[in-house]
């Protein structure tokens, strides 16, 4: 992997993996597009770039979690049933899920329609992350589970929830971010875990730090950004980019 395609890669990490639009379809189209073989360095390199990512989080909410410590349980609590389905259904979604572009777009299109499903209905969004309770965090962390599969979108299927519980977009949208960093940091200590030490040369250090400073740069500003928006708009326009990327990936045979 040269240093173009680190940065590349890891500035589409960091831009989606914090929008409700599936950074790990994203990551998959664009690795297509470079046509980068999908071997052990490309996968090590896709898994140690979401560290960026979560830093980034750790960076912008360190200090709403220290001054509200409730919300760093919470996210715990939400975290428990994502880990019970990843430990379980680790190697299918690996190894099946992954592969097939159908089922990708399958999943952009079906959760985009949720999007507009969900908004049609008008509900009154009154509540915020302090109303937030242990049950609805493990609802949201069900919820969380089924972005296991590659196009769902962890914040999108936690947007979904918690607008069906009548929180505020933006409200939702922090809780997704919160809940996602042991997701995503227990995701990366199992894929590390099964990785070949071997791989870890000088220069593939150097690739996998270039990525990493990429997506923790630019997932600062979509974090920022996803937040000032979901405050004055709705998720209809993330559903019919999702909608017209998935009819995409079809017609297209990615």
């Amino acid at each position: 992997m040269q240093i173009f395609h680190a940065l590349v890669l890891g500035f589409v990490e960091g831009i989606t993996e914090f929008l409700p639009i599936s950074s790990t379809a994203h990551l998959i189209i664009v690795s297509t597009l470079l046509k980068l073989p999908q071997n052990e360095v490309v996968t090590l390199f896709e898994v140690f770039i979401q560290l960026g990512a979560i830093m980034a989080i750790v960076a912008l909410y360190w200090k709403l979690v220290w001054t509200h410590r409730r919300y760093f349980v919470l996210a715990l609590a939400g975290f428990l049933p994502t880990a019970i389905v990843g430990v379980f259904f680790y190697e299918i979604v690996k190894n099946i899920f992954f592969q097939s572009t159908v089922l990708i777009a399958f999943a952009l299109v079906v959760v985009g329609l949720l999007f507009i499903i969900v908004e049609k209905l008008h509900l009154p969004l009154h509540k915020t992350l302090r109303d937030l309770t242990y049950h609805d965090a493990i609802i949201c962390g069900i919820a969380q589970s089924f972005a296991l599969l590659p196009g769902v979108s962890r914040v999108g299927v936690v947007l979904i929830v918690m607008l069906l519980m009548r929180y505020k977009r933006a409200d939702a949208a922090v809780f997704s971010f919160l809940i996602a960093v042991p997701t995503m940091l227990g995701a990366s200590a199992l894929d590390f875990v099964k990785t070949d030490a071997g791989l870890l040369t000088s220069n593939v250090m150097v690739t996998l730090a270039i990525g990493a400073a990429a997506a923790f740069a630019t997932a600062l500003v979509s974090v920022k950004w996803l937040v000032g928006f979901l405050q004055k708009h709705d998720l209809q326009g993330f559903a019919f980019y999702r909608i017209a990327l998935g009819f995409s990936l079809l017609f297209l045979h990615l």
